[in-house]
């Protein structure tokens, strides 16, 4: 088995740097060319399915990175990014990023939650495909 994962490309929040979260952006200009270029080193991979999360950055750089492969795509809430609730589309600080930051009183995504949901999905596909080259396109926090 052989897996490969790959960051989206970019969207508006990249830059600045904001918390992007479970908010559903599409890639701008220079995210698109990220995805071709990525596109051209993963043609040659030999990948045999690609799993990817289910909010449109995610999905479209799949479809980009899959326009010549055409290989199965299956979509897996368990690879979303991380909800960041209220503090979604502020810029980003370390300080949200720790064990002791509660992101519950936000009506965010606790960060051992997140985690758990992560690692059960890697437990997963590490039975699933066992004798596949898989490609995970997903996001930063998630991979």
């Amino acid at each position: 088995m052989k897996i490969i994962f790959v960051r989206h490309g970019q969207t508006n929040f990249n830059n600045p740097k904001r918390m992007q979260g479970i908010s559903d952006l599409e890639l701008n200009d220079n995210g698109i060319e990220q995805a071709n270029d990525i596109r051209e080193v993963i043609e040659n991979k030999n990948i045999d399915i690609i799993i990817v999360s289910p909010l449109k950055r995610a999905i479209q750089t799949a479809k980009i990175i899959n326009l010549n492969m055409q290989k199965e795509v299956i979509i897996d809430e368990r690879i979303m990014e991380m909800n960041f609730g209220n503090l979604e589309g502020k810029v980003y600080s370390e300080d949200y990023w720790n064990f002791d930051f509660d992101y519950k009183s936000i009506n965010g995504e606790n960060i051992s939650d997140f985690q758990k949901r992560i690692y059960g999905f890697i437990e997963d596909i590490k039975n699933k495909y066992k004798e596949k080259n898989v490609l995970i396109v997903s996001h930063r926090r998630s991979i």
